[in-house]
């Protein structure tokens, strides 16, 4: 309702753009869990949205199963795609840049994190993102 009262926008069209947009891509949550469970990798969620919304982006998951740290813009004032956020995420999970990997859905944020020293993946589906981490993995001998 706060985000209606600040715009022309009405509480169920914001609703409904929300929920119509952002849905779980459970092949995503899955390759996450599985690098996670490896041992060998370290997982991070970094995101530009309110803490306040975290326990409905993450309500039918464990987020400590999934992450190793989350890092939200609203909490150091910083938002993707300055580079500075991806440093203090890299810093978060007790890495250098280089050794991190990025993947998001929008290009810009990708490019922040490259500017930052980070690799990074252009998320377009689960099975391209899983290919190209894959090729970057073995490119790397990670």
């Amino acid at each position: 309702q706060s985000i209606s009262d600040r715009t022309s926008l009405s509480a169920v069209e914001i609703d409904e753009r929300y929920w119509g947009t952002n849905k779980y891509d459970y092949q995503v949550v899955e390759l996450a869990e599985n690098l996670k469970s490896t041992g060998d990798y370290r997982i991070g969620l970094l995101s530009n949205i309110s803490r306040d919304w975290m326990p409905d982006i993450l309500l039918f998951f464990d987020e400590k199963k999934l992450f190793d740290e989350i890092l939200l813009s609203g909490d150091v004032n910083v938002v993707k795609p300055n580079p500075q956020i991806f440093e203090m995420m890299a810093s978060k999970l007790n890495l250098a840049p280089e050794e991190c990997v990025m993947i998001d859905d929008v290009a810009s944020n990708v490019n922040g994190a490259r500017t930052a020293g980070m690799h990074g993946i252009v998320f377009f589906s689960a099975s391209q993102t899983k290919e190209d981490l894959n090729s970057l993995l073995l490119l790397n001998h990670a």
